[in-house]
Formats: structure tokens, C-alpha cells, sequence
């Protein structure tokens, strides 16, 4: 049995033979009052009882993300179990939000096509990345974005450098139990780090990345 119709304008029937299947399907309703047949639209139908729950959300739980991401109609229904306050994004709202370009997308996703670590994804998957970046990282001389030792302490990114310069520095200790440091290396425009701290989840920071002499801009993504 189905429903056809809102709320204020339903009427309920049977459905007794599928006409056409896919999204935009048709089937032959056999409804009550007043008794007659009807071919309707799959679209416009409803379940007139609620079948057993398939999962229940709780807080911070979102539904209907598929059919705004791939554009298909829901296949399942959302009932309240209780009182709750829930909020609702429209499609336009969702696209807006999730899929414009900033004023500088063109010149991330040109960064990124010369970062040798992203070298074997396919422009459109860069164009995925440069959409995702966290804004851009500005630094003056000497200030430090990972610290050796630090724990989970910007871990979650991996850092493009996109024009100024970043200093690879590590510590080490000695037989004597004396601490030195030392410059590993030098970045620049393209190079990235980060990524081992990102990819292989290690608790520390290996080492301690600091902007160089004329500052650094990076793009965390």
C-alpha cells in the first residue's frame, strides 16, 4: 500500500503493476476512494506505513548528503522518534557551498600541477584538492609550523609551499646526551611537507619546518 499525494492531499491505494522501473518509473495504483486505477508516477509515492528503521542518527548525523551529491531522488524516509531540532540545507545551498571556486582556485590547482608528490593523480582529481584547501598560510621569518616532537599538533595537513621558502631543521642528541640542530633542507615553491606525519600517522613530528629568511605562503590541504 502507498500513499500519493502531501499531507493535506493523499489518497491511498495498492500498487498492482509496475509499468515502468528506473527513477522516472510508472506504476498502476489501485486506489479506494474513489475506487478507480491510476497510473502514477514512482516520484509522487510513499509508503502508508513505516517499514522497521534501517539505522537511527543521533547528534552531528546527517542524511539526504547522497541525493544531494548525486543528484537521485531518496530512497528511504526520516521520522522522528522524538522531539528534535534538525537542521535542513537546501540543494542550491548545498552545491553553493560545497562546490564553488575561490578567487585563487586557477592558481592553487597550477601549484599543484607542479607538485611532484601529486604528480600521478589526474588534473580533476587536483582540482578536487585545490577545492579542499584550508585557505593559504602566511608566515613571516623564523615562525615555526610543525615542531619536532610536537604530538598531533598539525597533523591533519599536508603543506604545498606556494611562494617564500621553509626550513627543514632537525635535533639530534649526541653520546654525551648533547642536543643539536641542524638544518636538513630548504623548500620551496611546490615542495611539500607534512605528508609523512599525514600519510603514516606517526604521533611525533619528525622534524621542525619553520619559514624561511623572506617568510613563507603555503596552501594546507
Amino acid at each position: 500500500r502507498v500513499v500519493v499525494g502531501e499531507a493535506l492531499v493523499r489518497e491511498v491505494g495498492t500498487v498492482v503493476e509496475i509499468i515502468r522501473h528506473g527513477r522516472d518509473g510508472e506504476v498502476l495504483v489501485d486506489f479506494v476512494h474513489p475506487p478507480r486505477q491510476d497510473r502514477v508516477l514512482v516520484r509522487e509515492l510513499r509508503p502508508s506505513d513505516f517499514a522497521a528503521p534501517i539505522a537511527t542518527l543521533t547528534r552531528g548525523m546527517c542524511y539526504g548528503e547522497l541525493s544531494l551529491l548525486y543528484n537521485t531522488r531518496l530512497v528511504t524516509t526520516l521520522r522522528a522518534s522524538e522531539d528534535s531540532e534538525v537542521y535542513v540545507m537546501s540543494r542550491r545551498g548545498f552545491k553553493e557551498a560545497f562546490n564553488r571556486d575561490s578567487a585563487m582556485f586557477e592558481e592553487h590547482v597550477k601549484l599543484l600541477d607542479d607538485v611532484n608528490l601529486l604528480s600521478t593523480l589526474v588534473r580533476s582529481e587536483r582540482w578536487t584538492i585545490a577545492r579542499s584547501a584550508s585557505g593559504v598560510l602566511e608566515l613571516e621569518a623564523g615562525e615555526v609550523v610543525i615542531r619536532q616532537g610536537d604530538t598531533q599538533k598539525n597533523h591533519d595537513f599536508l603543506y604545498v609551499v606556494k611562494s617564500g621558502s621553509a626550513i627543514v631543521k632537525q635535533e639530534t642528541t649526541d653520546a654525551d646526551g648533547e642536543k643539536t640542530q641542524r638544518s636538513v633542507s630548504t623548500l620551496r615553491r611546490a615542495a611539500c611537507f607534512g605528508e609523512r606525519e599525514l600519510f603514516l600517522q606517526l604521533p611525533t613530528a619528525e622534524a621542525t619546518v619553520e619559514a624561511g629568511p623572506g617568510g613563507l605562503t603555503g596552501l594546507p590541504i
